[in-house]
């Protein structure tokens, strides 16, 4: 045998480069350009919005995601908000990528790259988890979620729908944790942001949760300031109204989304103390390019906790301030309003030609911190 035959056998099963480490350029959804565009001017702007005011003189935001397997909505935040208001980010993620050794590498080299970063928090988190088992109390996700403390902003970028599977269920579902993570944030006595992404369409719900979320808007239309934002907007004033109007799939997406939320604050409402949720903003997009509508959508949420809203039952003390009675259909008729009013950010950077170049840049920008081929992605999208 040659020394050049000895030195191939050697080397013959190693790689010269690791594979975390290794130039990508395999696109997914979640690294178009509109995606940036949720990024900055729904998560980043929010959080912006919230340290102007209620979170003013903070020094720490407490995040928890699911920041896949680059932590591209961890990056972003750095960039965008920690850099410029000298403010850390302390945060819990959790992934999904057990017996996948090519992507727990490349998570593990970005988890190394984040907390390189100067205003990463060094006790944050990122763990191999399945959100769905923060639902069970002996789970090593909910130990982990709970111990972590409350948290200023969650963001659940899902990939799928939360409405597809079966509700009243026992097995681990999107219902169940919606529900548990707002239960858990109730101890709070300032708002908090959720980010929700989730499919939206006829073919992204469970028949059974549809026909809940008709007859619960349908009850609402007995509330007059509901019913009349209603018929202005979907032109939906009864049941029969209701049923012809989810025929046309825009109305069908927007009064889904407005269910969704009417079912989150119905749920807050009956909690001590009593939560009301404000939607701040809606965006929706296409997943795919060949989609005929948009089919995702994704929401920013505002939930106020009112500890001073709990009554004594006996009458010894008095409350701190004047006691509300929060009307679920008359909150949830401002929904109607905001979610008519939802960003189609492919329409949207379609006509706007300066908006997309600047997303297709900052998005290119973002990745090249990920170690993507920027040249390959600024080919496909510029």
């Amino acid at each position: 045998m040659s020394d050049q035959e000895f030195f191939n056998d050697l080397f013959e099963d190693m790689q010269e480069t690791p594979a975390g480490r290794l130039v990508k350029n395999n696109f997914l959804p979640w690294h178009h350009p509109r995606k940036h565009l949720v990024r900055l001017d729904q998560w980043v702007y929010y959080i912006n919005m919230l340290l102007d005011k209620p979170f003013h003189g903070k020094d720490t935001i407490k995040y928890f995601s699911l920041p896949g397997d680059d932590l591209l909505d961890i990056r972003t935040i750095h960039e965008e908000i920690c850099l410029r208001r000298n403010i850390k980010l302390h945060f819990l993620g959790f992934n999904d990528h057990e017996s996948e050794q090519l992507r727990e590498q490349n998570a593990n080299i970005s988890l190394n790259e984040v907390r390189a970063l100067p205003f990463i928090d060094r006790n944050s988190e990122y763990h191999n988890n399945d959100i769905l088992k923060i639902v069970s109390k002996d789970s090593l996700a909910y130990q982990r979620f709970k111990s972590f403390g409350d948290f200023d902003v969650i963001n659940l970028d899902f990939c799928g729908s939360v409405t597809i599977q079966r509700p009243a269920n026992r097995s681990p579902n999107h219902y169940n944790l919606l529900t548990k993570i707002i239960q858990l944030q109730n101890n709070r006595d300032k708002p908090w942001l959720l980010y929700l992404t989730t499919r939206i369409g006829s073919d992204h719900i469970h028949h059974e949760v549809l026909n809940q979320f008709k007859e619960h808007y349908s009850s609402n239309l007995n509330d007059e300031n509901f019913r009349v934002k209603s018929h202005e907007i979907f032109n939906v004033f009864d049941r029969d109204s209701l049923t012809q109007s989810l025929g046309n799939c825009e109305n069908f997406r927007k009064i889904v989304s407005t269910s969704l939320c009417k079912w989150l604050l119905s749920f807050s409402l009956s909690l001590t103390p009593k939560t009301t949720v404000k939607i701040l903003d809606a965006m929706e997009y296409k997943v795919l390019p060949e989609s005929e509508y948009p089919d995702m959508l994704s929401l920013a949420l505002l939930f106020t906790p009112h500890p001073d809203q709990v009554q004594d039952p006996l009458g010894l003390a008095i409350p701190n301030a004047r006691v509300e009675r929060f009307q679920e259909p008359t909150i949830a008729s401002y929904y109607i309003d905001r979610v008519n009013k939802c960003t189609d950010c492919d329409s949207y950077l379609l006509t706007s030609p300066n908006v997309k170049q600047a997303m297709v840049e900052k998005s290119a920008n973002l990745l090249k911190s990920a170690r993507f081929d920027t040249q390959e992605y600024l080919r496909i999208y510029d």
